[in-house]
């Protein structure tokens, strides 16, 4: 059952209670084609402001905590939500601190606690042995059913000392290949260009794009117009009668990057089903 607290004007949920990845997906969708018409303040709100409860991530991977959270969040509120699990996998750790990069230094611990301790277990390695990755995976779920995930990573090497003061989270300490500067230090609109957040909402920004202006124009009384960008091929998932929860995460390791690409035409916001244009497009 809906619990739903979102205003009448919310079109989408960010399954987040993070007011800095808020900020970025609303950024992120106003320079998207066909948002211009939308005041995204009101349009776009975050599972907080919907009356989401506390959501655990109980997966062993992003795209398992991903979907989780963001089939949970449209369950609650009957619209459609966005979901991301991300965080930072450090070579020397084997991946770690990976799926609990927000708890790495406990269950409550700040982003200031978990940074500092991550610094300490480095503290002896050489520059050349501190490379990184941060990693995400969003997800897009619609109450019809209708899922896609995209994956998104930013590479770079971990500095001994945190620098800047924008973004959050291990932002201060990871210098992305071929800069100068740390996450922290570059502008919003820097960071969405190469971030492994800004790369994975992209991929996902034409279904999302796509969710909102349908039930812009069910909302209205007209026929949906189609803003699909015929230079991406999607890709198809599931058969009419299948649930998607037990399709969509085996099936996007079939595809480019362990993900679904949502771009095209084939996306169905009313339906669970992504409709291949024919039989060699999922393959390609």
């Amino acid at each position: 059952m809906s619990g739903s607290a979102a205003s009448p004007g919310a079109r989408i949920v960010l399954a987040t209670r993070n007011p800095g990845k808020l900020r970025e997906f609303r950024k992120l969708l106003s320079e998207a084609p066909g948002m211009q018409g939308f005041d995204l303040e009101t349009a776009v709100v975050d599972a907080a402001s919907a009356g989401c409860p506390d959501i655990p991530e109980t997966g062993v991977t992003f795209t398992e905590n991903a979907l989780l959270k963001a089939r949970e969040v449209s369950r609650w509120t009957g619209l459609p939500a966005v979901a991301d699990d991300s965080g930072l996998a450090v070579d020397v750790l084997g991946g770690a601190p990976g799926i609990f990069s927000a708890r790495w230094a406990g269950a409550k611990a700040s982003d200031e606690a978990n940074l500092q301790l991550l610094l300490q277990q480095l503290a002896d390695i050489e520059a050349k042995h501190r490379g990184a990755d941060f990693v995400c995976v969003a997800a897009l779920v619609t109450p019809a059913g209708a899922e896609l995930t995209a994956e998104g990573r930013l590479r770079g090497t971990l500095l001994k000392e945190p620098r800047g003061e924008e973004g959050f989270g291990y932002d201060p300490i990871l210098q992305p290949d071929g800069e100068s500067r740390s996450v922290a230090e570059l502008s919003m609109a820097e960071k969405n260009e190469i971030s492994h957040r800004g790369l994975a909402f992209a991929e996902l920004s034409g279904g999302i794009v796509k969710v909102m202006l349908n039930d812009d124009a069910k909302r209205s009384g007209k026929a949906p117009e189609d803003h699909g960008d015929g230079d991406h091929e999607g890709s198809g998932v599931g058969e009419p009668g299948v649930d998607p929860a037990e399709t969509s995460v085996e099936a996007a390791g079939e595809y480019e990057g362990g993900a679904l690409f949502p771009h095209s035409k084939n996306f169905d916001p009313d339906s669970a089903n992504l409709r291949p244009e024919d039989e060699d497009s999922a393959d390609s």
